[in-house]
C-alpha cells in the first residue's frame, strides 16, 4: 500500500502540495548536466561513485570513504536496516513510514516513543527529552531520528541528539539519523560527527533539497567502515544511475542556492501558517518546508474532510492520519511557489465558507 504524497497518476491532479520539494525547483545548472552528460548514458555509471562522493565529501568537510550513495534516502534506510538485521529497534514517531517497513522487513520487533499533538510534536521540554533518554536503557540494536521530523517538522535540539548519540553507543544500538531536511532550516548538522560517533548513521538526500524527485539521489555517511562495507555487499550494482550521479555533482556546485532556498520558505511557511490560522486550523510549529496543521473533525461531522474536497478541485495534500501516533484530520503541505500558496489558501477559503 503506498503512504506516501506525489501520486499524481491516480487523481487528475492540477496542484500538488502532497510532497514537499524545494519550491525554487531543480537548480539551472542541474537541467543542463542532465543534458550535458547525455553521452555517458551509454555505459555503465561508476558502481562507487567516486567523483559524486569526492563532491560530497567537499561539501561536508568529511572523508570520502565515509560516504555512501544511493537511489533515494529510501533505499539507505533499507540498505543499513539490511546489512544490521535489528532485533529491536525504537523510532520517534510520527515519523517517515519507511523506517517502519524496513525494519519488519527483517522481522525486527518495533517500539514507538509517541510525539504528542499539544506539544507540537516535539521533545522540547525537559522532562520529555528525560523520558525519552530513559527509554533508551532498553535493549535496542537500532533507534532512528528524524531532523527536523517529517512530518511535524518539530526540531531536535542539537545537544539532545548528542546525548541520544552517547547513550546509544554505550548500549551499542545504531543511531540512524535523517536529516533529509535539514537543508531547509538553520540548524546545525551532525554530518561531521562520524569519526567521534562510529555508531551514528546519518542520512541525507538531493530529492527535497534540490527538487529531485524523479531522479533519486540520496547519500549517507558513516565512519564505520565495516558498516559500510557489508552494506556494499549486498546491495545491488549500479544502484546511483549516471544521470543522477552527474545531476548531484552539479547541485553541489551551487553557491547561493540553499540560502535563497532558506529565505523563500521561511517567508512561505510564515504566509500559509497565518492564513491557515486565521481560517480556523490548528498549526504546528515546525521548520522544514512543509507545514503540518489539523482539522478538528468533531465541526465537520455533517462535511466533507478538507482532503476531498482540495481533491475535487483538483489540488493534492497529504493526509496524515497513516502516520502512526497522528489522529485523522492532520494534513501536512509542502511549501510551494508564492502565487501557487495563494491558489491554495483560496481554495481553501472557499471550502470553510461553504
Amino acid at each position: 500500500m503506498y503512504q506516501h504524497g506525489g501520486d499524481i497518476y491516480s487523481n487528475n491532479i492540477k496542484l500538488d502540495f502532497s510532497v514537499n520539494l524545494n519550491p525554487l525547483g531543480m537548480p539551472q545548472s542541474v537541467r543542463q548536466a542532465i543534458a550535458e552528460n547525455i553521452n555517458d548514458y551509454e555505459t555503465y555509471p561508476d558502481y562507487s561513485c567516486r567523483r559524486l562522493r569526492r563532491a560530497i565529501a567537499a561539501k561536508e568537510g568529511v572523508e570520502e570513504e565515509d560516504i555512501i550513495c544511493g537511489n533515494g534516502a529510501a533505499e539507505l534506510i533499507y540498505d543499513v536496516v539490511r546489512a544490521v538485521r535489528p532485533s529491536r529497534a525504537l523510532i520517534l514517531a510520527p515519523a517517515f513510514s519507511e523506517y517502519e517497513k524496513a525494519l519488519h522487513a527483517v522481522h525486527c520487533d518495533v517500539d514507538y516513543f509517541f510525539l504528542k499533538a499539544e506539544q507540537n510534536f516535539t521533545l522540547k521540554r525537559e522532562e520529555d527529552a528525560e523520558v525519552f533518554l530513559k527509554k533508551l536503557d532498553e535493549p535496542y540494536d537500532m533507534v532512528f531520528l528524524c531532523n527536523p521530523n517529517n512530518p511535524a517538522g518539530s526540531i531536535l535540539k542539537y545537544d539532545l541528539i548528542l546525548e541520544i548519540i552517547d547513550k546509544c553507543a554505550v548500549s551499542g544500538a545504531l543511531t540512524v539519523l535523517d536529516e533529509c531536511f535539514i537543508e531547509f532550516t538553520r540548524e546545525e548538522s551532525f554530518a561531521g560527527k562520524g569519526k567521534k560517533y562510529p555508531n551514528l548513521f546519518l542520512i541525507k538526500a538531493f530529492t527535497k533539497t534540490y527538487s529531485m524527485a524523479g531522479v533519486r539521489l540520496g547519500y549517507a555517511i558513516s565512519s564505520n567502515q565495516k558498516l559500510l562495507s557489508e552494506i556494499c555487499s549486498i546491495r545491488q550494482c549500479w544502484n546511483v544511475s549516471a544521470i543522477a550521479q552527474a545531476a548531484g555533482v552539479a547541485a553541489l556546485l551551487e553557491r547561493d542556492y540553499l540560502e535563497r532556498t532558506r529565505e523563500y520558505v521561511d517567508l512561505e511557511r510564515e504566509y500559509l501558517r497565518k492564513e491557515l490560522i486565521n481560517l480556523g486550523f490548528n498549526v504546528i510549529e515546525g521548520a522544514g518546508n512543509f507545514l503540518l496543521f489539523s482539522q478538528d473533525m468533531d465541526k465537520i461531522t455533517h462535511k466533507v474532510p478538507l482532503y476531498d474536497k482540495l481533491l475535487e478541485r483538483h489540488i493534492l495534500i497529504r493526509k496524515c492520519d497513516d502516520y502512526k501516533g497522528m489522529n485523522k484530520g492532520f494534513y501536512r503541505i509542502g511549501i510551494k511557489s508564492h502565487g501557487e500558496n495563494e491558489i491554495l489558501i483560496g481554495e481553501i477559503k472557499e471550502i470553510v465558507a461553504q
